[in-house]
C-alpha cells in the first residue's frame, strides 16, 4: 500500500502584513512557505517531517507557477526527500484547484484506489509524526479522517460589527491537516465538486456533501497554520521552548535538537563630507548642505552594517561584494546593498537577531532621525525596529568628525542558525 503526502505550498503571504524572508516588499505576496522559520523555510519543516515517517512511500509538492523553481531547488538541495520527493507541480488559482491538479497527477501516477493520501498544509511547519500516525490509523476504518482541537474560545455570530448570537461551543472543532483520505474518495470528492461547479473550504468538506463520513480525530493546538507575522512569532516561541528537552517527537529532532549556531560580525566606515551631493544615513535622507563622498550614496551606516552581517556570516567584506570599480555601483543607493546583503546572510542560513550601531559626527543630531532609520532598515530586513540599535555620538570637537570634516560609523551584527 502507498502512502502519498501532497504539500500545498501556494499561499501569497499577503496577510503577513511586513517584510519577512527573502526581499519580500510589504503587500507583495510573497509565498509565505518560503519565508524563514528558526532559519529555515516554513516549507521545509514540513517536508522533513513527511519525508522522515516511515509509512510516507511518496511527496508531491504543489505550488504557485512563479515560486516552482525555487522549491524544486529546496527539494533537491536539501535532498529532504530520501528519494521521497516525486515532483512539485503548477497549482490552480484556488486551494481546491491545487488539490484536483495533485489528484489528476496522482491518476496518473497509477495510484490505487485504497491508496492512502495525506494532504498538508505547507504553512502548518509544526505538524509531528504522532498527527501523522494518527491519520493513517483512522484510514483503518473511515474512508476519511482529519485532525482537529476542540474550539476554546467564545464564538459569536456576527453581522456589521453587531452580535447576532453566541454559538454553542461543545460540538464546535477547529479543523487542521493533514487530512487522510483513501485515494477513491478524494477523486470521488473532487470529482463532484467539478461537475457541480462547487468551491468548499477543505478538501474533508467535499466529501462529506457527496454522504462520505469524515471521523474527526484530536490533532494539536501547536499544529498552527502560519498566516501573519504574529503566527511566525508563536511557532517560533515553540520551537525555542523545545529546543532544550532531552524527549522528543523524532520526526522534529533534526531541525530542533541540533544546536544553535551564533555569530558576530563588525562593521566600520568612514566618508569625508563633499558639497553638493545629498547626505543619506540608514536608508534616510537628512536635510544639510553636505553630503558624503562615495562612489554608491556614501550611506556611512549602511555601509558599516552591510560590512558587520557580511562579517558575522563569513562571508567577503563589501569592497568584494559591491566593488567601487564596478560601473554599476556608481550613485546606487546603499538600501539596495542592503537588501542584497540581507539575502546573501539568508543564503548562508541565518537569521538577524539582532544589529547595534553608533554614528560619530557632530551634525547632524541622529537621535532626530533614528526611529526613522530603524523602521527603514527593519522593513528591508524584515525584521522588528526593536531589533536594531541606533546611536549618535559626538567627540566633543575632536579629530576629523569633531572638526566637521565627515561622519564614522561602526556596527555589530548578531546572526543564528540551526547548526547542521
Amino acid at each position: 500500500m502507498r502512502t502519498v503526502a501532497i504539500i500545498l505550498g501556494g499561499g501569497s503571504g499577503k496577510r503577513m502584513g511586513s517584510r519577512c524572508g527573502r526581499g519580500s516588499r510589504r503587500g507583495s505576496g510573497r509565498n509565505k512557505v518560503l519565508l524563514k522559520l528558526a532559519g529555515r523555510p516554513i516549507l521545509e519543516w514540513s517536508l522533513a517531517v513527511f519525508s522522515k515517517h516511515p509509512q510516507v512511500t511518496d511527496i508531491l509538492v504543489v505550488a504557485r507557477k512563479e515560486d516552482l523553481e525555487e522549491i524544486r531547488e529546496l527539494c533537491q538541495g536539501a535532498d529532504l526527500g530520501g528519494g521521497k520527493i516525486r515532483d512539485a507541480i503548477e497549482g490552480g488559482a484556488e486551494r481546491q484547484d491545487s488539490v484536483a491538479n495533485a489528484v489528476q497527477y496522482l491518476s496518473r501516477f497509477g495510484l490505487g484506489p485504497d491508496d492512502r493520501v495525506l494532504i498538508h498544509d505547507g504553512a502548518r511547519p509544526l505538524v509531528t509524526r504522532a498527527i501523522i500516525d494518527r491519520c493513517l490509523e483512522q484510514l483503518s476504518d473511515h474512508q476519511v479522517a482529519v485532525p482537529g482541537v476542540p474550539v476554546k474560545e467564545t464564538v459569536k455570530k456576527v453581522r456589521d460589527g453587531i452580535v447576532l448570537e453566541t454559538v454553542e461551543r461543545d460540538q464546535l472543532w477547529a479543523v487542521q491537516t493533514p487530512q487522510s483520505f483513501r485515494f477513491r474518495a478524494l477523486q470521488q470528492a473532487h470529482w463532484q465538486a467539478r461537475h457541480d461547479g462547487y468551491q468548499g473550504t477543505d478538501d474533508a468538506s467535499l466529501a462529506e456533501r457527496i454522504g462520505i463520513q469524515v471521523a474527526v480525530f484530536e490533532g494539536d493546538y501547536h499544529n498552527i497554520k502560519v498566516t501573519t507575522p504574529e503566527d511566525l512569532v508563536v511557532a517560533k516561541a515553540y520551537l525555542d521552548s523545545i529546543k532544550g528537552e532531552l524527549v522528543m517527537d523524532q520526526s522534529h529532532v533534526d531541525r530542533i535538537a541540533n544546536p544553535v549556531i551564533f555569530r558576530v560580525g563588525i562593521g566600520y566606515d568612514v566618508h569625508a563630507f563633499q558639497e553638493g551631493r545629498p547626505l543619506f544615513l540608514g536608508g534616510i535622507q537628512v536635510p544639510s548642505h553636505l553630503g558624503l563622498q562615495g562612489h554608491s550614496d556614501a550611506d556611512v551606516l549602511l555601509h558599516a552594517m552591510i560590512d558587520a552581517l557580511l562579517g558575522a556570516a563569513g562571508l567577503d567584506d563589501i569592497g568584494n561584494q559591491f566593488p567601487d570599480t564596478d560601473p554599476k555601483f556608481k550613485d546606487i543607493r546603499s538600501t539596495e546593498l542592503l537588501r542584497e546583503t540581507g539575502l546573501l546572510v539568508s543564503k548562508e542560513g541565518y537569521s538577524l537577531v539582532n544589529i547595534d550601531a553608533v554614528v560619530i559626527t557632530q551634525q547632524p543630531r541622529i537621535s532626530s532621525y533614528a526611529d526613522a532609520i530603524k523602521e527603514n532598515i527593519a522593513g528591508i530586513l524584515g525584521i522588528s525596529p526593536r531589533q536594531i540599535g541606533i546611536k549618535g555620538k559626538t567627540t566633543e570637537g575632536l579629530g576629523f568628525e569633531g572638526r566637521g570634516e565627515g561622519i564614522t560609523a561602526q556596527a555589530v551584527a548578531s546572526l543564528c542558525r540551526v547548526q547542521e
